[in-house]
Order: C-alpha cells, then structure tokens, then sequence
C-alpha cells in the first residue's frame, strides 16, 4: 500500500513538470524528442550488440536522418495528418448521413453531426496553419496533464496507508 501512495505522488508530480514544459516550451519539446530518438537508433544496436550488422546499419541510417531531417519529417506529417483528419471528416459525415436518415430531429442530427464537422475544421486548421497548431496541441496537453497531475498528487497525498 504505501508503494501504491509513492507511485500516486510520483506520478503526480511528474505529469505536472512534464505538463507544464509541454506548456511552457511547446515545439522545443517536439524537437527535442525527435533528437533523442534518432540517436535511440544510432546507438541501439551499437550498444547492445558491439557489432555492426545490416540491420544495425538500417537502423544507424534511419537514426541520422532523423536527426538531421527532423523538422522536415514533422512538417511534412502536419500536412498528412491536416489532409488525413479532413478525409476522416467527410467520410463520418456521409456516413452518419446513411445511418441517420431513419431518425429524425435538428437534436440528433445536430449531435451526428458535430464530430464529422469538428474533425474537418480540424484538419482544414493543421493543414493552413501547422505550426500554431501544434503549439497549441502542446499546450492544451500541457494544462490537461497538469490536471491530471494535480488530481494524482492530491489522491495520493489523502490516501490512506493501513
């Protein structure tokens, strides 16, 4: 039991330092973490191994082009994810349309209609503004696991050890 209030506390206050630089540094974070995992590639199976393998060189490979074209790959992704979210978008709308003719009401039809529309605003917003859309994916990330940290930390601190 008190390694269950250890690991409420300690999980609580990490979520509220990682939320807050998720907050704090937005994009910075994003690079950061590119970085590492490419290096994760590069010393992986170096590291493990002490050898040098073709699969060791794939990986050595992929681990220096994604540190040196990190920030490529992710603009590049915004824009998939952008095209990808309104696809997804379209496709929900015209099938809630199929399911949805048989039942009737601006209510339901309001509430069918809802995540379709939101999730092409969505990508229609990724895609003509990627970069401020992932600062603010970062920060609203940031504040929830803040929350979230908050809420773990205060469980933690009142719960009872027997």
């Amino acid at each position: 039991m008190k390694k269950l209030k250890f690991y409420m506390i300690s999980s609580g206050l990490f979520s509220i330092v990682a939320g807050a630089l998720l907050a704090i540094l937005r994009g910075g974070v994003l690079s950061a973490v590119i970085t590492i995992v490419g290096i994760g590639f590069i010393v992986s199976d170096i590291g493990f191994s002490g050898r040098i393998t073709k699969f060791s060189l794939l990986r050595i490979i992929i681990g220096v082009c994604t540190v040196v074209f990190g920030n490529t790959f992710i603009n590049f992704s915004m824009y998939v994810l952008g095209i990808a979210l309104i696809v997804l978008g379209i496709f929900r709308f015209t099938a809630n349309g199929a399911t949805g003719s048989k039942l009737r009401g601006f209510r339901y039809a309001f509430i069918m209609s809802f995540r379709p529309v939101s999730t092409v605003l969505a990508g229609v917003f990724i895609l003509f503004n990627p970069f401020g859309s992932v600062d603010l994916l970062f920060t609203v990330c940031g504040i929830l696991m803040i929350i979230c940290g908050i809420w773990d930390l205060r469980s933690g601190i009142t719960f009872k050890v027997n």
